[in-house]
């Protein structure tokens, strides 16, 4: 993830990003760990765009228009969508198999 371009377009829209991490529910703290560890989950950069009114794509330097590099984010962004959405998937099943067995053991 390109953070000069996330820092410069959040002084262009007036934001700090003490405000952008209040605005996608992060702390400051946590919002400048994310950035460190580039570890920002799927939705909380979607929230990022959506604040700053622009689309995910840019914040890793593809600018629309570059069909190319659409194409190639694109496949690589929903792989990564995926991938969250079935350890999501694990994780429910999990916690109901640990309900479960909660009731059961009681």
């Amino acid at each position: 993830m390109n953070y000069e371009k996330l820092k410069n377009l959040t002084r262009i829209k007036g934001l700090t990003i003490k405000t952008l991490a209040g605005a996608v529910g992060l702390t400051d703290a946590g919002f400048h760990k994310s950035i460190k560890e580039n570890s920002f989950r799927v939705d909380t950069l979607e929230k990022c765009a959506e604040v700053l009114d622009i689309t995910v794509c840019y914040f890793f330097d593809c600018e629309p228009g570059d069909e190319k590099k659409e194409g190639q984010f694109r496949e690589k962004y929903f792989s990564t969508l995926e991938k969250y959405n079935n350890q999501l998937e694990i994780n429910i099943d999990l916690r109901r198999e640990i309900e479960f067995l909660k009731r059961r053991g009681k």
